[in-house]
């Protein structure tokens, strides 16, 4: 009987500390808490290369802001970095993931279940279909769990800018074998090769890394001082229970 009691003290205790590790470090909304500290870039150090990957930051001062799809661009310089700001009713969501960090790229999921697993080891962003201003409709690039996507909540982006590679349109094409084309009939794309990329420098930045390998270090942490406490709480109380049985 003890040899008994003493494994299920030990198998609460394991399921306990894993509870108490999921929720502690891996539940609460760190990846908004850490975008929010981080710095905003600004066209100067763009322009300066202080900052040579800036898709993701917080915008700073001097960066335009788009409203339609030509101030994305511009015919002197092609491709242009950018911010927007955007009613959160302007989104509407197609429940397509792809993973943003490098070793993943182009990977997409659709299960959501799935994407709350992983998302304690990896960024996944959502394609959303925007509305721009002028009536147009584009695919977005968003991490949703940096910013609040409530109704009526004016949104500030981050920096952005056009990609064109692992967009929406790869998705059906494949994964579901599908035309390409199929983007644009299903979701009335203006310009459905390009999509508005929100997160990837930033997903593969220095302060996602560090973060990543501080929850770590926080989960090995919590979840061995959770267990020792348990096992130590659950065999007191078993031996107290013992001497009262005597």
């Amino acid at each position: 009987m003890y040899y008994i009691l003493t494994r299920m003290e030990f198998v609460i205790s394991f399921l306990l500390a894993a509870l108490a590790t999921w929720l502690i470090v891996f539940v609460p909304p760190y990846e908004k808490w850490v975008y929010e500290k981080t710095p905003a870039v600004s066209q100067e150090d763009i322009e300066n290369e202080r900052h040579r990957f800036p898709i993701g930051y917080k915008a700073g001062e001097g960066i335009p802001v788009a409203r339609t799809y030509d101030e994305m661009r511009t015919d002197e310089q092609g491709l242009i970095y950018f911010t927007m700001e955007i009613s959160s009713n302007q989104l509407i969501p197609t429940g397509i993931y792809t993973k943003v960090e490098e070793d993943g790229i182009g990977e997409y999921e659709t299960n959501k279940r799935k994407v709350a697993l992983y998302r304690n080891r990896y960024i996944y962003a959502q394609f959303y279909i925007l509305t721009l201003e002028d009536g147009k409709k584009i695919p977005i690039l968003l991490n949703d769990n940096e910013m609040e996507l409530k109704k009526d909540t004016v949104l500030k982006l981050p920096i952005c800018q056009l990609d064109a590679r692992y967009g929406l349109d790869g998705y059906y094409y494949y994964e579901r074998d599908c035309d390409r084309s199929i983007v644009e009939n299903l979701y009335g794309l203006d310009n459905y090769r390009r999509f508005i990329n929100a997160i990837k420098d930033y997903a593969n930045g220095e302060e996602m890394k560090k973060f990543r390998s501080n929850q770590t270090t926080a989960a090995i942490i919590v979840f061995l001082v959770v267990l020792f406490g348990g096992v130590t709480l659950l065999f007191l109380i078993s031996k107290a229970m013992g001497k009262n049985n005597k």
